[in-house]
C-alpha cells in the first residue's frame, strides 16, 4: 500500500511510521524537516510546510493518508485541496466533547469553542465534508518510547529513583492512556481494511485510577506516595508543568471516562500497563517538571500545615 503519513516524525507519528514499514508499506512522509528529519532513510521524505506551498503532493496518489499533526481546520482542507488519497485517517482527541458524562461514547456532545478541542471537533467537521468515509480516532493520554512531552515518562522516572514522593490529589481520580505503539499497530489495522468512522482507541478495558497508575509504577521501586491535596498545591502555585497527567487539574478531566468498547470490538488490544513502566525505564532522564529540593519543601509544608 503507497501510504502517506503527515507529521510522522515525532512520538505517535513516528511509532505509526514504524508500523507501516514494519507491515512492508511503501512510505512517504510530510513534514517540514524540522524534527526527526533524519529518520527512516528507506521511506520517501516530501519537505513542506503544510500551512504553506503543497503543490508537492500534486499529481500523486497515495492508498491511504494518516494525519497526525492538523491543528486548525484550514490545514485539513488544504491538504485536501491538493491530496489524491483512497483513504483518509484523522488524528483527534478525546478533549473535543463538552462535559461528557462518565462512560460516554463517540456521539456525546462535542465543544463548540475556539479551544484545543474546539479546533480539533473544526478539523474533525472538515474532514468528514472533505473525505469519504474517513477514519476519525479520538486519542486520550498516549504513552510510550519516543514521548516528547515527557508526561508520564516522568513519573515512571521519577519513581523510579525512589524516595518520598508527592502525589497530587485524590489517588481515585480516573485517568485513560494508550500505550503509542498499541496505537499504532491498531491505526495501521483500521486504515488498512480500511473501517471508516468514529473511535476511541483508549485504554484500560477497566477503570483506572490515578492512584492504580502511580502504585503500579511503585512496584519494584523503595518509593513512598504522600497524596497532598489539590488545594493546597494549587496555592502555591502547583500546575501541570509541575505535576503532568494530574487530573484535578484537567480542566477537561471528563474525557478520562470514555467508553472503549467500539475500538475493542473493532480489535483493539492493549499491553499490560506493568511492560510500558517498565520499557519506560530506560528511558534517558527526564527534565524539567517539579525540582526535588521544591518536591522536598512542599511535602514539609504539607506536613506542617
Amino acid at each position: 500500500m503507497r501510504m502517506l503519513i503527515v507529521g510522522g516524525t515525532q512520538f505517535v507519528g513516528r511509532h505509526i511510521v514504524e508500523a507501516a514499514l514494519a507491515n512492508g508499506h511503501d512510505v512517504t512522509l510530510l513534514h517540514r524537516g524540522k524534527t526527526g528529519g533524519d529518520l527512516y532513510p528507506e521511506a520517501r521524505h516530501i519537505i513542506a510546510d503544510r500551512n504553506g506551498d503543497l503543490s508537492a503532493l500534486e499529481h500523486e496518489r497515495w492508498d491511504a493518508t494518516i494525519d497526525v499533526s492538523a491543528y486548525q481546520p484550514e490545514q485539513v482542507g488544504r491538504l485536501a485541496d491538493v491530496l489524491s488519497t483512497g483513504h483518509y485517517t484523522f488524528i483527534s482527541t478525546v478533549s473535543v466533547y463538552a462535559d461528557p458524562p462518565p462512560g460516554y461514547t463517540e456521539d456525546a456532545r462535542l465543544r463548540e469553542d475556539d479551544s484545543y478541542g474546539g479546533r480539533k471537533v473544526a478539523c474533525e467537521r472538515v474532514t468528514q465534508t472533505r473525505f469519504k468515509d474517513p477514519l476519525i480516532l479520538r486519542l486520550p493520554y498516549v504513552v510510550g518510547p519516543y514521548d516528547h512531552l515527557v508526561r508520564f515518562t516522568w513519573w515512571v522516572k521519577r519513581i523510579a529513583a525512589g524516595g518520598e514522593i508527592l502525589a497530587p490529589g485524590h489517588p481515585d481520580e480516573p485517568i485513560q492512556l494508550i500505550d503509542a505503539r498499541d496505537l499504532a499497530k491498531w491505526t495501521l489495522t483500521m486504515t488498512e481494511m480500511p473501517n471508516p468512522g468514529i473511535f476511541h482507541p483508549s485504554g484500560p478495558a477497566e477503570r483506572l485510577s490515578f492512584g492504580e497508575l502511580l502504585t503500579a509504577m511503585q512496584q519494584g521501586t523503595d518509593a513512598t506516595l504522600t497524596w497532598v491535596d489539590p488545594e493546597f498545591l494549587i496555592a502555591r502555585g502547583v500546575g501541570h508543568e509541575d505535576l503532568p497527567l494530574w487530573p484535578a487539574l484537567d480542566e477537561e478531566a471528563a474525557v478520562n471516562q470514555a467508553d472503549p468498547a467500539k475500538a475493542i470490538n473493532a480489535g483493539l488490544t492493549l499491553r499490560p500497563l506493568r511492560e510500558t513502566i517498565e520499557d519506560l525505564r530506560n528511558e534517558p532522564p527526564q527534565p524539567g517538571r517539579l525540582g526535588r529540593e521544591r518536591e522536598a519543601e512542599l511535602l514539609r509544608e504539607w506536613r506542617q500545615r
